[in-house]
């Protein structure tokens, strides 16, 4: 069963897919940022930043229809 988001497009399974990805790459780096060590700390930090980033941009080119 497909479901329209606000955009306007037909949600399809790559969608899914996508958003499963980046919430389990999401969480492993939220993950390592809870280590009590200032490197793995800032690298999950980075990680974080960089995957929502990332994601934000995925979702603007598919609202965009480039994807």
């Amino acid at each position: 069963m497909h479901t329209t988001a606000k955009i306007g497009r037909t949600v399809t399974s790559k969608d899914h897919i996508v958003c499963a990805v980046f919430a389990v790459l999401i969480y492993f780096s939220i993950s390592l940022m809870f280590i009590p060590s200032m490197l793995w700390s800032a690298l999950g930090a980075w990680l974080v930043w960089r995957n929502w980033t990332t994601f934000n941009t995925y979702c603007e080119q598919r609202r965009d229809g480039l994807r």
